[in-house]
């Protein structure tokens, strides 16, 4: 008997979010911020550069905002442990430990390559 395994949809990434992250990388957080906006003014749902302007604004200690394109992400990917693992993050740094667990536990079961 064979065991049927799920198939997610293929998920892209827009180029202009990998410029994007190239200059988070480079840490240059108001100019990536710009960049992932600018491409979320045409793209309101979005994910990945939802998921991408969370990481830049957690980076700049924006958390408010980050905390609510996070929660956001989570609503429309809920499968995906990225956009759990950073609404744990706000969570963390805003000192609310249990909600903070509680998301990173959802992370890691969402989380297919993950080992735990």
């Amino acid at each position: 008997m064979s065991q049927k395994q799920e198939v997610r949809p293929k998920r892209t990434v827009a180029p202009i979010l990998m410029y994007a992250e190239k200059l988070r990388s480079e840490r240059k957080p108001d100019e990536a911020l710009r960049v992932v906006s600018e491409h979320l003014n045409e793209h309101f749902d979005d994910v990945p550069a939802l998921v991408l302007a969370s990481h830049i604004l957690i980076d700049s200690e924006r958390i408010g905002l980050a905390h609510s394109l996070s929660k956001l992400a989570t609503q429309m990917w809920p499968d995906e442990s990225i956009c759990w693992n950073n609404l744990g993050i706000c969570y963390q740094k805003a000192w609310l430990l249990e909600d903070a667990e509680k998301c990173f536990l959802k992370a890691l079961s969402r989380d297919k390559d993950d080992p735990l």
